[in-house]
């Protein structure tokens, strides 16, 4: 719960910061000037999506509690959630990214896993191809603390020039915390299609992919993967 908190209140703040900024940059100057300027502001630019999630959650182990204190397999199910994304372009050279995703599974214990992630990238030449620095924070309904850690990753972002954009990117987080006292790694993978809507300024739809492999088998699932479908807005 206090990811999921936390994760809104970040997703909620950047994006009315984004739209400040944005609104800032439209304003016209009280002062004169010696000649006109452009009115978008250099960290101006980004988008905010919102997804639902069809998912598969498998392997590892479900951790032990007060009612069952022995771990045991954690069997393969069904799943489904949500996703929350957000990206703006801090200027020319650097966008930063947040990102929620929220999956209850349908069976054996039923948890509900979290995902929060979130990272600044570099672009290069100006370009769709970005690379930086993540943070990842992942928690199990049944676990009181997050798995937390940080690692690198690569994007293609979305262009939205054409009526058709990819997207992708991956993250590796080399050493999170697991229970039982040990550690393993997070690889995230986000891969799909952006649709700009015709006669609808600012707005598109998305059909991706999202995989998540978390190693130590003391928890579970060790992988959760479905695809999304969801609607966003650019700013």
């Amino acid at each position: 719960m206090r990811v999921a908190v936390a994760a809104f209140a970040a997703i909620l703040a950047a994006l009315a910061l984004a739209r400040h900024e944005q609104a800032s940059a439209d304003q016209s100057s009280p002062f004169p000037s010696p000649s006109p300027t452009a009115t978008v502001a250099q960290g101006s630019g980004g988008y905010a999506s919102f997804a639902i999630e069809a998912a598969q959650g498998s392997g590892g182990m479900i951790p032990g509690t007060q009612a069952s204190p022995s771990p045991r397999p954690f069997a393969g199910a069904n799943a489904t959630g949500y996703a929350l994304d957000l990206l703006a372009r801090l200027s020319d050279r650097y966008v930063g990214t947040i990102a929620f995703k929220d999956v209850s599974i349908h069976g054996d214990d039923s948890p509900i896993v979290s995902r929060f992630d979130g990272s600044l990238m570099h672009v290069f030449g100006g370009g769709d191809v970005a690379a930086g620095i993540g943070f990842a924070a992942l928690q199990r309904s049944n676990i009181a603390t997050s798995a937390n850690g940080v690692g690198l990753g690569a994007a293609l972002l979305p262009s939205f020039t054409g009526r058709i954009s990819p997207y992708a990117s991956i993250f590796f987080y080399p050493s999170l915390p697991a229970p039982r006292g040990v550690r393993g790694s997070l690889s995230v993978v986000k891969a799909g299609l952006a649709f700009t809507i015709p006669r609808v300024q600012g707005w598109f739809v998305r059909l991706g992919f999202d995989e998540q492999n978390f190693t130590p088998s003391s928890t579970s699932p060790t992988n959760l993967s479905g695809f999304e479908a969801g609607v966003g807005t650019r700013f």
